[in-house]
């Protein structure tokens, strides 16, 4: 009976980081169908999910490595093959999606070094890989931003792509890419972090909910405060940079304000989605499917980017999301009536199946 209560909480939580895993692919239908600089509440949820999606997307990367490597499944040898697998197969498939007419910077390649690190470190312990990656979240905006000041040319924030040198690869990768290694490793070690908790106890999520949210509302409190006193980024990138909180900036305050806000999404999940699991069983399919909803977005966007964009109305914005989100739920359901994984997460466990068959 204890084996079975131990199984039932961790399907519980993984439940509720699928259904965090799908608001990030949520999050990234919105930021690139509607207007993300418009005003108004609608207009600064549309930001909002802009600057939240890579983000909660990393975050949530990071738990799922732990997760990896808690489960029983494999040892934690053939955990770190599988990982850096995955990262070379998320590398080479977000180069060749990145040459695709969509208009939309592919996060997919910039997963390989964060899956790497992942790898290395996941050994340690719950609170070592809480402080470095709270460390991490502000040297690495504030090495971003100082690479900005002296060394503009190298920091240029180009995409990536299969035509791109090998060595300019691996250097926008880690350091001035579309979502740079040198931004984002802080958030991933958290990810890492938070899910070598006990996920499945009710006072792990409110805390995950409290503090997340504390932190993405003292940010805010912050950055009125330094107006109020006329403390505010302008012009070219100096030092004032770092009161920045606009999406993508890659400053410290953004990281830390929207890796709160993802923090308490998380854990609102953990706390919603076990008390109501039938209910939300779609979107966890949905959230365990969402490589293959990701890219089929990219597929989408390349071919019809008219019928799904919409970047001067907001409330076609919305609907055009709504849309979009519920057909990835319906697909991803009806894939899985047939077929235990998606094709492209089946992908990633090709080398253990033909191993196994």
């Amino acid at each position: 009976m204890q084996k079975e209560a131990i199984v039932e909480q961790c399907q519980a939580r993984m439940a509720g980081v699928d259904v965090a895993r799908f608001l990030a692919i949520v999050s990234m239908f919105a930021a690139h169908v509607g207007p993300t600089d418009r005003f108004g509440p609608l207009g600064r949820a549309f930001h909002l999910m802009d600057g939240l999606a890579p983000i909660l997307f990393v975050l949530v990367a990071g738990m799922g490595v732990s997760l990896l490597f808690q489960s029983r499944t494999a040892s934690v040898s053939q955990a770190r093959v599988r990982l850096i697998w995955t990262g070379f197969v998320l590398l080479f498939a977000g180069l060749w999606l990145q040459e695709l007419d969509h208009g939309i910077r592919v996060i997919l390649q910039h997963f390989t070094p964060l899956f790497l690190l992942g790898a290395g470190l996941v050994t340690l312990h719950k609170h070592l890989l809480l402080w470095l990656g709270a460390v991490l979240m502000i040297i690495g905006p504030v090495t971003f931003l100082y690479g900005l000041m002296y060394f503009p040319s190298l920091f240029d924030r180009e995409v990536i792509s299969v035509l791109t040198s090998p060595a300019e690869v691996l250097h926008r990768l880690l350091a001035t890419g579309s979502y740079p290694m040198i931004t984002y490793a802080g958030v991933f070690l958290l990810g890492m972090s938070l899910a070598k908790f006990d996920l499945a106890r009710k006072v792990v999520a409110e805390r995950m909910l409290l503090h997340g949210f504390a932190a993405f509302l003292g940010v805010f409190l912050l950055v009125m405060v330094l107006e109020s006193f006329g403390i505010y980024a302008s012009g070219r990138p100096e030092w004032n940079w770092l009161t920045l909180t606009r999406s993508h900036s890659q400053m410290p305050l953004w990281v830390i304000s929207t890796t709160g806000f993802a923090v308490a999404l998380v854990g609102l999940c953990l706390l919603v989605v076990p008390r109501l699991e039938y209910w939300f069983r779609p979107v966890v399919i949905a959230g365990q499917m969402a490589l293959t909803l990701y890219v089929a977005q990219l597929v989408v966007f390349h071919f019809w980017p008219e019928a799904v964009r919409s970047r001067d109305l907001l409330v076609p914005a919305v609907w055009k999301t709504l849309g979009l989100s519920l057909g990835a739920v319906a697909f991803a359901v009806a894939w899985r009536v047939r077929f235990s994984k998606g094709p492209l997460e089946a992908l990633l466990q090709l080398p253990w199946m033909l191993r196994w068959r």
